[in-house]
């Protein structure tokens, strides 16, 4: 697997950088072209700064100041988001996460949930009524979400375009996937070790369950968490269903049916040499596009 360092940033950072490049530049106008290519690194590793560092030649006192820059914008817009974000499920789920890890590219953002699960719905839980707690939670989230993408925005400079969410009710946990326009062109595919394998695998639980997808494609937004888009998976049966108002009912079947294949049948040791400890599974039916979320020890 690349490390997610490798990334180019855009050509229009990159040039925007080496404007007014040279000793004359002043402070304010470097901390401008440094905070220009915070979204294209992924990763707070200190590797990936001086990888960058590297590529556009800044040295000495200069090179400090971009590392210590990147790291500081990235960890105040990464602690902004999580504590507002926290805030906002609070006010209207009447608990928040224990705990937010927040990570991003240019492609999308990832916001995954730890221990995030309100007394009221730990007793429907109890009583095997999942899916009463993931209709409510749905509800909310619908409510919530054009905030969210707003603020999303704000704090870390990357326009949202569409968000999924799935839950994992068994260990509390959750998480929230955000894709930028950039990450639904034609062309992106992170040249991972592996993703050939990946890609195939999940082709053929696909297409056993429905049919061979139009198109797969996916990347990294940590080293921890993969994010693969399906586009083109319905077929004609499960369009009626939706047209005919069995939309709940057509997801809630297809999430207790995928999931138990993208786990059994997808084999990621295998592929990409990594072990599964999570998988999360949206859709939106109107797009036709669905989105699978593993992350890994």
């Amino acid at each position: 697997m690349n490390g997610m360092w490798s990334r180019r940033p855009s050509r229009a950072a990159f040039s925007f950088f080496h404007k007014k490049s040279g000793t004359g530049q002043d402070k304010n106008s470097f901390i401008k072209r440094a905070n220009c290519i915070i979204i294209s690194i992924g990763s707070l590793d200190m590797n990936a700064i001086d990888f960058w560092a590297d590529k556009f030649r800044i040295l000495g006192r200069r090179r400090q100041r971009f590392k210590g820059r990147l790291l500081l914008e990235k960890k105040t817009a990464l602690s902004q988001l999580s504590s507002q974000t926290g805030k906002m499920l609070r006010e209207r789920f009447g608990k928040g996460p224990e705990s937010i890890f927040i990570s991003y590219n240019e492609y999308g953002i990832t916001l995954h949930f730890r221990n995030f699960v309100s007394a009221v719905e730990m007793i429907l839980l109890d009583k095997q009524k999942g899916e009463a707690v993931r209709e409510t939670r749905q509800m909310v989230m619908d409510v919530l979400l054009p905030d969210l993408k707003e603020f999303i925005t704000q704090t870390v400079g990357i326009a949202i375009e569409e968000i999924y969410y799935d839950w994992d009710l068994e260990d509390h946990s959750g998480i929230m996937i955000g894709l930028t326009n950039k990450s639904l062109d034609a062309d992106i595919q992170e040249k991972y070790a592996g993703y050939e394998k990946v890609h195939q695998q999940v082709s053929d639980v696909t297409a056993h369950v429905q049919k061979i997808p139009d198109r797969i494609y996916s990347f990294w937004t940590n080293p921890r968490t993969l994010i693969i888009v399906r586009e083109g998976l319905l077929i004609m049966l499960e369009k009626e269903l939706i047209n005919t108002g069995y939309e709940n009912a057509l997801r809630v079947a297809k999430t207790s049916l995928e999931k138990k294949l993208l786990l059994h049948d997808v084999d990621m040791e295998q592929a990409i040499g990594r072990t599964v400890t999570g998988l999360y599974l949206d859709w939106d039916f109107e797009r036709d596009r669905s989105v699978l979320v593993y992350t890994f020890k």
